[in-house]
């Protein structure tokens, strides 16, 4: 039971997840230690189908939401997480296979979309994992910055739904979408 503080307010729940030191370096492909404390894993949602063609990495519980729900009314199984390292480690636990499509946030809380895209890459498990950057952040610098670390597409947010479905559609290689 959550109880609320001196100021009638809930308190916010802490973060058990961390950044990952720059000289810091994980090997992509192997398991992943987190070196975390014991019963401090990285919080996963809840998993509804392990071998879903798409990924989701944001921050935003919302915009989770929002491209989940866009996705399944067309049939596409998406598997979503709030940040790099809880992705990382679903990955390597091998709790959901690598996504055919992977949607990245370029700011969150753990790691950063670029990094994160770049060490994917240099993977050859998610050799073919198209990656498109899902982010606020426009400009022609992002989107020079996201082709650069091999993501094939860069959506800014706020975004068209329909935008984003023809373009999950298109990664996918799925032909005769006819409705969004």
């Amino acid at each position: 039971m959550t109880r609320a503080s001196d100021n009638g307010r809930v308190p916010e729940r802490s973060r058990t997840t961390r950044r990952l030191a720059a000289d810091e370096e994980y090997v992509l492909g192997s398991e992943l230690e987190l070196n975390l404390p014991p019963g401090h894993e990285p919080e996963l949602e809840p998993i509804l189908d392990p071998d879903a063609p798409v990924m989701v990495i944001d921050d935003s519980p919302s915009m989770r939401k929002i491209v989940r729900y866009k996705l399944q009314r067309v049939g596409i199984s998406v598997v979503a997480f709030p940040n790099g390292l809880s992705a990382l480690h679903a990955l390597y636990t091998r709790q959901v296979a690598p996504p055919r499509v992977l949607l990245l946030d370029i700011v969150l809380p753990d790691i950063n979309g670029y990094d994160l895209a770049r060490d994917l890459r240099k993977n050859p498990g998610f050799a073919q994992t198209q990656i498109i950057m899902l982010s606020g952040m426009g400009g022609i610098v992002n989107h020079l910055k996201a082709h650069m670390v091999g993501a094939r597409g860069y959506i800014e947010k706020p975004f068209a739904s329909d935008d984003l479905v023809k373009r999950v559609c298109e990664a996918l290689g799925l032909l005769n979408v006819t409705e969004w």
